[in-house]
């Protein structure tokens, strides 16, 4: 599923809908270019 950006708030259901989001936002007018996924390296798995 595609990220929702109907509402008030976007709404998504995955890493990439984060993603889309994070690149999106425009904190102080600069867009985020580098969007990279965070693995803890204790676990080695990725964070939710």
């Amino acid at each position: 599923m595609a990220i929702d950006i109907t509402g008030q708030y976007w709404h998504g259901e995955t890493r990439a809908d984060l993603a889309e989001y994070l690149r999106e936002f425009r904190a102080g007018g600069y867009a985020g270019e580098e969007v990279t996924e965070s693995v803890c390296a204790s676990s080695h798995s990725s964070a939710r």
